[in-house]
């Protein structure tokens, strides 16, 4: 996914969301970290977030909170506090 366009990545959130919400794989790590660099890179002029429209933005700021509120410890296990919260701040924004 590092190299699809925002369009692409767009089409694939549902399953995105999916594996992010899922435990780690045994010797693959888990995918919410790779979910998180897509989402957070280059801040305000990330690719994807300038293609979603407001209501994508949202559902995309709600599964944050998801991953925040239901999934801490492997937040914390995974060292990507900050990337979380800066996401966060990124998608919420109205």
């Amino acid at each position: 996914m590092c190299f699809a366009s925002a369009k692409g990545i767009a089409y694939y959130f549902p399953a995105l969301a999916r594996l992010a919400l899922a435990p780690p794989v045994e010797g693959r790590g888990w995918y919410a970290t790779q979910l998180l660099s897509q989402l957070g890179y280059d801040s305000g002029d990330n690719r994807v977030y300038r293609f979603c429209d407001p209501a994508q933005r949202a559902a995309v700021a709600a599964l944050l909170d998801r991953l925040a509120e239901s999934r801490s410890s492997e937040v914390g296990a995974h060292g990507v506090e900050d990337e979380l919260a800066a996401c966060r701040e990124l998608w919420s924004r109205r």
